[in-house]
């Protein structure tokens, strides 16, 4: 070239070096002194911010970028360069490489700007010392905090809930839709995830999560799943003829069970529970619950009182002199009313001590209905083996029940506090005094 002058340039623009080799050159020193000057300014024309409008969580973050675009058609990130601002701090803020943090749901708008950068003008010739004329450039974006809730946020095993992801700016996406409970198990949503909404039968607690378009980290919103009123209630006593379930001796003898005075039997008797596995590809897809309580078919409380006992005119009865004395007539007799009074406490009319009252604790402790509300299997559990556990379980708390119940209370002839109230006159009667 001998006249004239030309640029240079790759297809990286200002980032890419070029390695210029000449084999003959004329330096001219009095016009690269003196006379018109061209220099050339290649820098920044226009200037815009990724992502508008953009979407970021309540809690959760979301990276905006500032790009500047030069003359030569590159474009170039100056995000850490820039100057960030939120027009509304209370709803989002932003740190000064442009990391977006959302702090309430609302709507808001994002600015970046950088200063005194140089201008983009191409070659610019002067007849005087020049520098690159510089501008400021400045960029904004309409932002929105959203959140995602479900609704119920607590539901009752078996409920249907709602996630909707609120106040998410026209043209989010979302995908990466799941459910965690809290054993870690997850059920990820099938087909088609850019929806706002995921809705479905709950059986467990846990955390529904979706990821939008621009976010760093997914939207979260916990689910509480609470119990069914299943728990099972002790059956009330019932008073049945001797001989429904045991003979006692008439006249009472002083063998046997309670001293021949009375006898109670409770019964609790099952057909199966009805199950399901959800399949409404909801949250709770593929687990596995009780959809009802016991249908029991037998379910009492009952007892028995001697007749001779209950009869207050038998001879049993008033052999019961009444004449017992710690002190001065240890070797008498309870009263025939105090007799029977202890008996009913013995069997069941006491919440302290008695077999009913031991029995209504030991089902308290070991509920039937409780447990089988709370039995739920993940996603993939073996449903047979699962089943069977569930069955073990029943027949754990009916065991630990019949022990409960079991126990002895304080014999008929004491007090509910455990006091001697006298001894049994059995045959052959001791006459009164």
């Amino acid at each position: 070239m001998s006249r004239g002058s030309a640029e240079l340039a790759g297809s990286q623009g200002e980032q890419q070096q070029i390695l210029v080799s000449l084999d003959v050159a004329t330096y001219n020193v009095r016009k690269a002194t003196c006379g018109t000057v061209c220099w050339e300014c290649d820098g920044a024309v226009d200037s815009s911010v990724f992502l508008s409008p953009f979407a970021v969580a309540v809690s959760g973050t979301a990276k905006e970028t500032f790009y500047l675009t030069y003359n030569t058609g590159g474009q170039y990130d100056y995000s850490p360069s820039a100057t960030w601002s939120s027009s509304s701090t209370s709803t989002a803020t932003v740190n000064g490489t442009g990391v977006v943090s959302g702090v309430r749901v609302g709507s808001f708008n994002l600015y970046a700007s950088i200063y005194d950068f140089t201008e983009g003008v191409g070659w610019y010739c002067t007849d005087m010392y020049f520098y690159c004329p510089t501008s400021n450039f400045s960029s904004g974006s309409g932002g929105s905090t959203v959140s995602l809730s479900c609704s119920p946020s607590s539901v009752v095993r078996g409920g249907t809930v709602t996630c909707t992801v609120s106040n998410a700016p026209s043209g989010t996406t979302y995908s990466a839709w799941q459910f965690t409970d809290g054993s870690k198990n997850t059920v990820s949503r099938g087909g088609n995830n850019n929806v706002r909404s995921w809705s479905g039968v709950m059986v467990t607690s846990g955390t529904v999560s979706v990821t939008i378009s621009g976010d760093s980290s997914p939207l979260t919103a916990a689910v509480s799943v609470t119990q069914r009123t299943w728990h099972t209630a002790p059956a009330s006593p019932t008073s049945v003829p001797n001989g429904t379930f045991i003979t006692l001796p008439v006249p009472p003898q002083n063998t046997g069970t309670d001293s021949g005075l009375g006898y109670s039997k409770w019964q609790a008797t099952y057909s199966g529970v009805p199950s399901t596995t959800i399949s409404d590809a909801g949250p709770n897809a593929g687990y596995y619950y009780y959809t009802s309580n016991f249908n029991f078919t037998q379910f009492y409380y009952q007892y028995e009182i001697n007749p001779d006992l209950a009869n207050t005119s038998s001879t049993f009865y008033t052999a019961q002199c009444g004449n017992y004395n710690a002190s001065s007539n240890p070797n008498g007799f309870i009263s025939g009313a105090n007799l029977l009074t202890q008996t009913d406490r013995h069997e069941w009319n006491s919440s302290t001590q008695s077999h009913y009252a031991f029995y209504s604790n030991g089902l308290n402790s070991n509920n039937l209905g409780d447990y089988l509300e709370a039995r739920v299997a993940p996603p993939g559990a073996d449903i047979s083996a699962f089943d069977a556990q569930t069955a073990n379980g029943i027949t754990s708390d009916l065991t630990a029940i019949k022990n409960a119940a079991a126990v002895e209370p304080y014999a008929v002839n004491y007090s509910e506090l455990g006091v001697n109230l006298g001894n049994i006159n059995y045959l052959p009667y001791t006459a009164c005094p």
